[in-house]
């Protein structure tokens, strides 16, 4: 999952101590009660999510059944490593993309570590021939002095070989915000359903599988991954939101899919009435921190969800949306006619 914390002695310790109790519980069919299960699935989605991987492996290689309450349990330890992670470090990785020059690529190299010292690492340099080879797994974005045609799985910031101070506002700019990517690059009209008629949970899944495979987005196994992981845990955040997902990534690129309900739905034990189905690409998962944590919000910002329920065109979504990206103040309505 990109978290970064696979080499935090604490987290080790502290995992190899509860699962040495968890798996004894387990052995002796002792249930446990985590009255945290709330907070934690709302405020640690992250960690729950790496839970919900831990659980899944423990059930495939060792054959024990981690529950929804002890993966909070689990999502405790993991969110306090990612805590101390983000203390540790908040410098955001790049690649520089020149066309072939090793002197203009130098350079930018140098005036970028200049003008970002302590904020930003770069991990080398780049030609537009080398860029597929590269491995982008480490990469937060790409600053590329030339257009770039390939799809890629990071964020590309076109700048000038010598560095103008526009680019260097505009960089600023991005280095600040990177970290809470809004979801709206990953929603387009043809992954947005308003008001849809819709019964059950399952009717809900089974209504964005149906679109999705006729868009050609999804593999044949994508329906079993998402039941799956609400099999593990409900995905409802409370607040009448949803962000099913399936167990593991499973697409060959990120998109998020938006489906507002004319009624609300049980989801779990929480009524739904907004569902964002989220699905990261396979080779690239740097991104899903920042997505969760801006979907996350709509459950906090109570006044977005009900713009949301109330939007009939993308326009108006894509609005509601973008007030999450303003500091939670009293909020303008974005669409004054509703």
């Amino acid at each position: 999952m990109s978290l970064d914390i696979q080499f935090d002695k604490e987290l080790i310790v502290g995992l190899s101590l509860h699962l040495r109790s968890a798996i004894h519980r387990f052995r002796y069919d002792m249930n446990i009660r985590n009255p945290y299960l709330p907070d934690i699935k709302r405020h640690y989605p992250i960690a729950f999510e790496a839970g919900v991987y831990m659980g899944r492996w423990l059930k495939e290689k060792e054959s024990v059944e981690i529950h929804e309450d002890e993966i909070g349990y689990l999502a405790l330890h993991i969110g306090a490593a990612i805590e101390r992670t983000k203390s540790q470090h908040v410098r955001k990785t790049c690649l520089i993309v020149c066309a072939t020059g090793v002197a203009s690529s130098q350079l930018l190299l140098h005036k970028l570590t200049a003008a970002f010292s302590g904020r930003l690492e770069i991990a080398g340099t780049a030609s537009v021939g080398e860029l597929p080879s590269y491995d982008l797994r480490s990469i937060d974005f790409i600053i590329s002095t030339i257009p770039l045609q390939n799809t890629l799985p990071v964020p590309v910031i076109d700048v000038h070989t010598i560095l103008s101070d526009d680019d260097i506002v505009r960089l600023k700019r991005f280095v600040k915000n990177s970290q809470d990517t809004g979801v709206l690059r990953y929603v387009s009209p043809a992954l947005t359903f308003f008001q849809q008629d819709l019964q059950s949970r399952e009717e809900v899944l089974r209504f964005f599988v149906n679109v999705l495979k006729e868009q050609h987005r999804i593999p044949d196994e994508f329906e079993q991954l998402l039941l799956e992981r609400e099999q593990v845990s409900p995905t409802s955040f409370g607040h009448l939101v949803a962000i099913p997902h399936p167990i593991k990534p499973a697409t060959d690129d990120t998109f998020c899919a938006i489906c507002t309900l004319k009624k609300p739905v049980l989801w779990g034990e929480d009524r739904v009435q907004v569902v964002c189905l989220l699905s990261i690409q396979k080779t690239y998962q740097k991104e899903l921190q920042s997505l969760y944590q801006f979907l996350v919000r709509l459950t906090e910002r109570k006044e977005v969800v009900e713009l949301l329920i109330k939007a009939a065109s993308f326009e108006e979504l894509k609005a509601a949306l973008q007030v999450l990206e303003q500091p939670n103040e009293k909020t303008r309505h974005p669409f004054p006619h509703l």
